[in-house]
């Protein structure tokens, strides 16, 4: 995806607020109007100044979008034939319909496959 010089000027807007599982948590998830832009801002209340851990300190997670669902059984399939660990594909209707599917990277940070 490209995005041109004038789409960049636009301002995010909320698009909605996720919450988390965990008491007192959320996301906010913010997107540029007309675009495939979208960043989702995590709160966790817990923080100790403690080293990463997802739920507290450091990168929660990062979202890659793909163009279709079939791109997720792609994927999947891609990664079992490495004997990469991941989710199952979780298909979600509200706020709004997606599918997410969920592989951990060395480092054991969540990277997120998305289709909406």
């Amino acid at each position: 995806m490209t995005v041109s010089a004038a789409q960049c000027s636009h301002s995010f807007e909320r698009v909605f607020v996720e919450p988390h599982n965990e008491a007192g948590g959320y996301a906010v998830v913010m997107n540029v109007p007309g675009t495939a832009v979208f960043v989702g801002l995590d709160k966790h209340d817990e923080h100790e100044g403690e080293r990463f851990a997802e739920h507290r300190t450091g990168l929660d997670h990062l979202a890659l979008g793909v163009a279709q669902r079939d791109d997720l059984v792609a994927w999947a399939e891609h990664l079992d034939a490495l004997g990469v660990a991941h989710s199952r594909i979780n298909d979600v209707n509200e706020p709004f319909p997606y599918a997410t599917l969920i592989v951990r990277d060395p480092d054991n940070i969540q990277l997120e496959l998305m289709w909406m």
